[in-house]
C-alpha cells in the first residue's frame, strides 16, 4: 500500500463518518521488528472502509499518515506498535481519547472490519478472520448489537482461542447454506502413541507423605508432554452397557499431574476400566468463551439438512453464557470429545427431528464428554432437551475423538416443556451422569416417544430431586447387563389435568440376557396405568402414592414381570380409585418376587382389595408389616390366584392402628374360623358350654407365622376347645402355640 492510499483510506473514512470527528495520529515505528505488527493494525482499522491489500507500509509512510475522522466507539482505526506513545483515538462521550498500545491489544475486534453487508452476503469470511486476528492480538470478538449475520460457508475455526460477545447479534444459517453447522469450534489433537502400561497405584501430590490415588500411564516417548496438559486415553474395549453391534468403544479425558520415568500420572484415577490397544494422544488447550450465542435456520432450509447449528470438538472448558439456539433442521448444541463443558442460561427451542437426514432434535448433546455441567438450561419442542452419545469407532482408529462415554456430566435447574421424548436423556454409553432438580411438563408428542419425562439408559445414572408432569416419569432401559444401579432420589410427579397416562409412573425394561437395576425414593400421583411396570428388572423403592380417580378393573400399581424388588415401603392411597378388587402388586411368573418391608395402604371402608395378584403362577410376594385403615379380602389373606408353589404371606398386619400382634381376639363359647390377617393372640376366658373348635386358615400365610391360643382360669367347663387338628385345650391355665411351616400348622 502506498502512502496515497493510506491518506485516501483514512479521508475517506472521514466522510462516511461524518459528523463528530477526533484526530488519528500514526507515530513514528521505532524498530524493523515491530513494522509487521503496524501494518497489521492499520489493515484492521482499514479494512473497514476499504479492502485493503498489498506491500507493508514502511516507516516514513505510517508516520507521515493523518487525517480529520470519526471513530465508531470501542473501534481502533489505526494503531503502531509497543513503543509509540501516541496510537490513535476513540470516541466517548464525543471526547476524543488517547490510545496507548495496551489499549489497543484490549479492544475487541468486529467482523466489520474484514467485510460489508454482512447482514445480506456470507458473513462466514469475516467472522473468520476477526476471530482469528483476535486470537493472534490477544483479543476478543464484538458483534454489532442486534445485527443478524447470514451465513453460508460456516464459521469454523480451527485451534484458535475464542472469546466472543454476541451482543444481542444472531448468526442465520441461509437455506442455501453448506450442510455444516453455522459455528464451530474445534482444536486438533496430537498423534496417538501407545501406551506400555496402565498402572493403578499412588502419588505423593502434596510433597508431604499423603498419597492419592492415580494411573500411571506408561509411554515410550514422553516429548511434548508437559504437567497440566490435557490427554485423552483410549482403547478397543467396547462400552460395556452399549449395544456391542454400535461398535462404541471406551476412552476419557485426563490432565497430567506428573511426570516420571517413561510415564505420565493422572491427578485422579481413571474412570473406565482399559485393557486392549490402550493409546493416548495429547489435546490442545485454547480458551473458548462465548457470551449470548445465537443461532438459528433460516425457515424453508431443504430436507436433507441434518447437521448441528453449534458444534465443540476437542475443546477444553469451554464456556457458553446464555446462549440461545432455535427453529434449528437438527441438534442444537453439539460438544464432542470436550472436556468440562460449561452451559449457563442455555435456552433451545424448536429443533427438528427427521431420521431420513440424520437430524435429531437434541437440544445440548454431548459425545465422548468429561464432567459436563449445564446449569440453568431450559427447552421446548425437540426430541431430547439434552441427551449423551458415543460415536462408533473401527478397532485401532487412530483418530481418539469418537471413543469415549459421556462421563459424570451433569444437569442443573433444568426446565423442559413439551418435548418430543424423554426431555432429560442419556444413551446407552453414558457413565454416572445426573440430573438435578430438573423439571418436566406436557406429555412426549414425537414419533416412536417413550411416553417419559426422563430416560435413564446407561450406567449408574441418577435423577436427583426432579419433578415430571405427564404420563410417565422416569423410564430406566439398559441392552447390557453392566452391573451398574440407576439411583432416583426425592423425585416428584404428577398427572396433570386432562392427561391420560399410558404407561407406568416409573418404568424398567430390561432383557432376559440384561436386568435393569435401581433404586427409586419418590412421591407420585397416577392413574390407570399404574406405579411401577418391571420386565426383566431388580429394584428397591421407598414410594408415597395416590392413585387418582380411576375405574380400571384390577388396578395394579406394582407389576412384576420377571422382576424383582426389595421394598423398603410403600405408601399407597387407593381411596379414589373406583375399579373393582385392586391389587398392590402383580407378579406375571414364577420368577418374580415381592419381599417387601412395609406397605401401606388407604382404602375406603366398604371396597375391597388385595395385597398380590399371583395369575396362578408361582412367584413371590412377601410382606413383612402391612398398615391399612381396612382389611384386605379375606380370600387367601388378600392373595389372589397363587399358584401351587406360591411363596406369599404377611408377617405382620397394623388395621386401623391395631397391631395384630400387639393385641388379642377374645374367643367366645362358639366356633370360630380365623384368617391370616387375624390377630395373633386368641385367649378364651368365658365358660365352655360345649366343645367349640377353632378353624384355621390355610392361606395367605408366611412360613414361620405363628398363633397362640390361651385357656384363662374363667374357662371353665369339662368341654375342649379345639385347634383345628393340631392340638386341644381341655383345663384351664393351659397354652398352646402353633406354627405354619409352609403346608400344616405344627405345634410348638
Amino acid at each position: 500500500m502506498s502512502y496515497e492510499q493510506l491518506v485516501e483510506s483514512v479521508q475517506h473514512l472521514a466522510e462516511v463518518n461524518a459528523g463528530l470527528k477526533s484526530t488519528v495520529q500514526v507515530v513514528q515505528v521505532q524498530s524493523e521488528a515491530s513494522r509487521d505488527a503496524a501494518q497489521a493494525f492499520a489493515m484492521t482499522a482499514l479494512a473497514t472502509v476499504t479492502e485493503v491489500t498489498g506491500e507493508l507500509l514502511n516507516a516514513d509512510q505510517v508516520a507521515s499518515a493523518a487525517a480529520e475522522v470519526k471513530v465508531e466507539q470501542h473501534r481502533v482505526l489505526l494503531a503502531t506498535p509497543e513503543g509509540a506513545t501516541t496510537i490513535g483515538f476513540s470516541y466517548a462521550d464525543e471526547a476524543a481519547l488517547l490510545l496507548t498500545l495496551a489499549d489497543v491489544v484490549s479492544l475487541p475486534v468486529r467482523p466489520e472490519f474484514f467485510g460489508v453487508n454482512l447482514d445480506t452476503t456470507d458473513a462466514s469470511a469475516a467472522i473468520i478472520k476477526a476471530i482469528t486476528v483476535a486470537d493472534a492480538t490477544g483479543r476478543g470478538v464484538d458483534l454489532v448489537p442486534g445485527k443478524k449475520y447470514l451465513i453460508k460457508a460456516g464459521v469454523n475455526t480451527v485451534d484458535k482461542n475464542v472469546v466472543l460477545n454476541f451482543n444481542g447479534a444472531s448468526l442465520v444459517r441461509a437455506t442455501d447454506a453448506a450442510n455444516v453447522p453455522v459455528f464451530s469450534v474445534k482444536h486438533t489433537m496430537g498423534a496417538s502413541r501407545p501406551v506400555t502400561a496402565l498402572t493403578l497405584t499412588t502419588f505423593d501430590y502434596s510433597g508431604e507423605g499423603s498419597l492419592s490415588d492415580v494411573h500411571s500411564v506408561g509411554l515410550v516417548d514422553l516429548s511434548g508432554f508437559a504437567v497440566g496438559d490435557f490427554v485423552k486415553i483410549a482403547s478397543d474395549d467396547l462400552n460395556p452397557s452399549s449395544p456391542t453391534a454400535d461398535n462404541e468403544r471406551l476412552g476419557e479425558i485426563f490432565e497430567i499431574g506428573a511426570l516420571g520415568s517413561g510415564v505420565l500420572y493422572t491427578l485422579s484415577p481413571l474412570k473406565e476400566t482399559y485393557t486392549t490397544n490402550i493409546r493416548v494422544s495429547k489435546m490442545t488447550k485454547k480458551r473458548c468463551q462465548i457470551t449470548g450465542l445465537d443461532a438459528t435456520d433460516l425457515p424453508g432450509y431443504p430436507s436433507s439438512r441434518g447437521s448441528s447449528l453449534v458444534y465443540f470438538e476437542s475443546v477444553i472448558e469451554p464456556v457458553l453464557y446464555n446462549a440461545k439456539v432455535y427453529d434449528g433442521a437438527g441438534i442444537g448444541i453439539h460438544f464432542k470429545n470436550c472436556y468440562k463443558p460449561k452451559t449457563f442460561n442455555a435456552c433451545v427451542d424448536r429443533l427438528r427431528t427427521f431420521s431420513a437426514s440424520s437430524a435429531f432434535g437434541y437440544g445440548i448433546y454431548e459425545t465422548g464428554c468429561m464432567q459436563g455441567r449445564h446449569y440453568n438450561l431450559s427447552g421446548s419442542n425437540m426430541r431430547h432437551v439434552y441427551t449423551t452419545g458415543t460415536i462408533s469407532s473401527s478397532a485401532g482408529a487412530p483418530d481418539l475423538t469418537n471413543h469415549g462415554a459421556v462421563i459424570e456430566s451433569e444437569v442443573h435447574n433444568g426446565v423442559a416443556t413439551n418435548s418430543e421424548n424423554a426431555a432429560w436423556d442419556t444413551h446407552a454409553d453414558s457413565l454416572r451422569v445426573r440430573f438435578v432438580n430438573c423439571t418436566v411438563s406436557g406429555k412426549p408428542t414425537g414419533v416412536g416417544n417413550s411416553r417419559f419425562g426422563i430416560q435413564l439408559r446407561g450406567r449408574g445414572d441418577e435423577a436427583v430431586s426432579c419433578k415430571t408432569d405427564g404420563p410417565g416419569a422416569i423410564a430406566f432401559r439398559i441392552t447390557n447387563d453392566h452391573g451398574y444401579r440407576f439411583k432416583v432420589t426425592g423425585h416428584k410427579h404428577r398427572i396433570a389435568a386432562n392427561q391420560v397416562q399410558t404407561v407406568g409412573v416409573f418404568g424398567l425394561t430390561g432383557l432376559s440376557t440384561a436386568r435393569v437395576r435401581a433404586d427409586i425414593e419418590a412421591e407420585v400421583d397416577f392413574s390407570g396405568a399404574g406405579l411401577i411396570s418391571a420386565v426383566y428388572a431388580d429394584f428397591n423403592c421407598n414410594i408415597k402414592a395416590k392413585a387418582g380417580v380411576t375405574s380400571v378393573a384390577s388396578l395394579a400399581p406394582v407389576r412384576l414381570d420377571s422382576a424383582s424388588t426389595m421394598t423398603g415401603s410403600l405408601d399407597l392411597d387407593l381411596t379414589q380409585v373406583t375399579g373393582t378388587n385392586p391389587r398392590v402388586i402383580k407378579t406375571v411368573d414364577a420368577l418374580s418376587s415381592a419381599r417387601m418391608d412395609r406397605i401401606a395402604v388407604k382404602r375406603a371402608d366398604t371396597a375391597t382389595w388385595y395385597i398380590g395378584d399371583l395369575t396362578a403362577q408361582d412367584g413371590t410376594i412377601d410382606v413383612g408389616v402391612l398398615e391399612t385403615t381396612h382389611a384386605q379380602a379375606a380370600a387367601n389373606g388378600g392373595f389372589i390366584s397363587p399358584g401351587g408353589a406360591a411363596i406369599y404371606g404377611v408377617a405382620k398386619t397394623v388395621i386401623d392402628r391395631i397391631d395384630l400382634d400387639a393385641g388379642v381376639t377374645l374367643l367366645t363359647n362358639a366356633a370360630i374360623t380365623l384368617s391370616a390377617v387375624s390377630r395373633r393372640i386368641n385367649i378364651l376366658d368365658v365358660p365352655l358350654t360345649a366343645a367349640r373348635q377353632v378353624t384355621l386358615p390355610t392361606s395367605g400365610l408366611r412360613i414361620g407365622m405363628r398363633l397362640v391360643f390361651i385357656r384363662s382360669a374363667n374357662a371353665t367347663g369339662a368341654f375342649d376347645l379345639l385347634i383345628g387338628s393340631v392340638t386341644t385345650l381341655s383345663a384351664v391355665n393351659t397354652s398352646a402355640t402353633i406354627y405354619w411351616s409352609g403346608t400344616a400348622w405344627v405345634k410348638l
